[in-house]
């Protein structure tokens, strides 16, 4: 298939599975196709895929001409952070992570924001930098809670509420949690 059509279909609408090198490596040659659409849709299946293998060429649509093709490309390195995340390769989704927030704060896409800030959070928790993991967890509620997601502003703040009470803060994690309950 070209890459157009390739990259406008769901990666599992091929006759390929999903992570197979070769739908991978075509859904990457069409994150450089002359269509934007295109592009946007390539990012977003590799983003789908959670493929490592993608990184290079997500990382290179990141400067993408067409802010949709950019937002798609941090979303999917978003997913490759939370990938890596779940493996415990702190550097490597502490990278992916850093290059989605980068590009959600240039776009002003909140949900990237507070999904990759609670990512991030979640990343410092688990290796004990429980200060860090506290202020990103903050930040990342107040935006969701500024976006009126509040499915996801609660899903942050029982992260927050877990830092606190790692860190001794019973009341603090207390209200965190009751306000979290009055949402």
């Amino acid at each position: 298939l070209p890459a157009a059509t390739l990259a406008t279909q769901k990666p599992t609408d091929t006759t390929e599975k999903p992570g197979d090198s070769l739908g991978v490596a075509h859904l990457i040659d069409a994150l450089r196709d002359l269509n934007y659409d295109a592009r946007e849709a390539a990012a977003r299946a590799l983003g789908e895929q959670r493929d490592p293998r993608a990184l290079p060429g997500l990382i290179e649509a990141l400067r993408d001409g067409h802010c949709f093709v950019r937002v798609s490309a941090a979303r999917a390195l978003g997913n490759l952070g939370g990938l890596h995340l779940e493996m415990c390769q702190y550097d490597e989704a502490l990278s992916h992570l850093e290059g989605a927030l980068a590009i959600a704060l240039e776009n002003g896409d909140h949900a990237l924001e507070y999904a990759t800030l609670g990512n991030i959070g979640t990343l410092y928790l688990r290796i004990g930098q429980h200060h860090k993991a506290r202020g990103l967890f903050e930040t990342g509620l107040e935006a969701a809670v500024a976006s009126g997601h509040l499915r996801h502003a609660n899903i942050i703040a029982v992260n927050l509420a877990q830092v606190l009470l790692e860190m001794g803060e019973l009341t603090a994690a207390e209200t965190v949690a009751s306000d979290g309950l009055e949402r």
